[in-house]
């Protein structure tokens, strides 16, 4: 039986390919660890990129929904904020008419008036509120004022 051999140089760089392999593997192997990601996914997965794909889109469809439910809540938020400061407004000025009847005074009546449409112009400024340039209370027509402005309305 013959026993094959190689020569010294040939072993050197054998030895220095092996080292530099392993060199290659230990920084990917500590760049993976430190940062928790794995570098070559496609080697970690055996090729089997189907369900990490699947868990990719579903992380992006979560992130898209995420957004919409934050958008949603400040548009809510602005609408309760608006609908809170329409509802005190309107309890101010029931008060104050409620007050006005037959044997009050001109000046009485017209006091009341001039709140009533003061009023006027802050629940129409309200109802035209706008967040992110889209009308809060237009319903599906987002992109018009929904409501015409008070003196309009008035004449």
């Amino acid at each position: 039986m013959s026993v094959t051999t190689i020569g010294d140089m040939a072993w050197q760089f054998g030895s220095m390919r092996r080292g530099s392999a392993i060199k290659s593997d230990l920084a990917q192997l500590s760049a993976s660890l430190s940062s928790g990601r794995v570098s070559d996914v496609t080697s970690h997965l055996g090729g089997e990129t189907g369900r990490f794909t699947a868990i990719n889109h579903s992380l992006a469809q979560l992130a898209a929904f995420g957004l919409a439910a934050r958008e949603t809540d400040q548009l809510l938020s602005v609408a309760q904020t608006g609908l809170g400061q329409f509802n005190e407004l309107r309890g101010q000025l029931t008060a104050q008419l409620l007050l006005v009847a037959d044997h009050s005074t001109t000046a009485q009546v017209d006091q009341a008036a001039t709140s009533a449409r003061g009023a006027l112009d802050v629940l129409v400024a309200v109802l035209n509120t706008r967040v992110a340039d889209r009308a809060i209370f237009g319903g599906q027509d987002v992109n018009n004022t929904p409501v015409i402005r008070a003196d309009e309305m008035i004449s």
